[in-house]
């Protein structure tokens, strides 16, 4: 019976979590259209809500979760995190004068960060390097869509 109730708390927790990232990942996607960053897709309204930004991160969420193993999605989220603290780290150090930051603090932070980084690639890559094989082709693919579109919105802005 104690089993059956885990398992049951542990599905909802799931879905929760799910619903929260599609929606807020959909704000967000909206957000970032809205400043071309983004696919114009998720800036577009329906009834004056985002919903084929919605719909675009409900697709990619399912595609994720069906062919990408639960432990390759967490080493991508933890990868993503350490990376995004790292540039954060970044800028914050680039910045510092501006912002009158100490900066050895964003120092310590953005090298804490690119440790924990190597470390986690490296027991990755001992302990599972499929997963780490996908972190890196997701990092590739980020990339390659950023620098490509990029060049794409120069050119329809010019």
């Amino acid at each position: 019976f104690g089993f059956t109730i885990v398992a049951i708390a542990a599905i909802l927790a799931t879905f929760s979590a799910i619903n929260a990232s599609i929606y807020g990942n959909a704000r967000l996607g909206f957000k970032l259209a809205n400043d071309k960053e983004l696919l114009n897709i998720a800036g577009e309204k329906t009834n004056g809500k985002p919903i084929k930004g919605v719909l675009l991160i409900l697709v990619l969420s399912l595609l994720i979760a069906n062919f990408i193993n639960l432990t390759g999605i967490a080493i991508m989220g933890s990868a993503g995190f350490l990376i995004l603290f790292f540039t954060i780290n970044l800028a914050c150090l680039k910045m510092g004068k501006k912002i009158k930051a100490l900066r050895i603090i964003p120092l310590f932070g953005a090298l804490a960060c690119l440790l924990a980084t190597i470390i986690l690639f490296i027991h990755t890559y001992e302990d599972n390097p499929h997963a780490l094989y996908i972190v890196i082709i997701m990092l590739v693919f980020s990339f390659l869509f950023e620098f490509f579109y990029k060049k794409i919105q120069k050119k329809t802005i010019n």
